[in-house]
């Protein structure tokens, strides 16, 4: 691990875009026990990630998120792409 200090003086000599994010931590169902892990852009944007134990796993998407379009295998909703290119 790296202090803050090294971390400024590297971040200084990056390329990449800083993302600003708030992070999010939400249950939607005790029961199941997977955390919905809700990013909030500082442009708006908001994502959505749960963690599931295999591709087929069914799962309800919780009312409150609103209409959700999955972006799964959309590269440009990656952190790497979003740090070249922006968010």
């Amino acid at each position: 691990m790296i202090d803050e200090e090294e971390f400024l003086s590297l971040w200084k000599k990056s390329t990449f875009n800083e993302i600003k994010k708030i992070r999010f931590m939400y249950t939607h169902d005790e029961e199941d026990n997977h955390i919905w892990e809700i990013d909030l852009f500082s442009n708006g944007m908001v994502i959505a990630e749960i963690e599931l134990p295999h591709e087929e796993y069914s799962y309800d998407i919780p009312l409150e998120f609103g209409p959700l379009r999955n972006v799964t295998n959309d590269k440009k909703y990656t952190n790497a792409y979003m740090s070249k290119h922006g968010v």
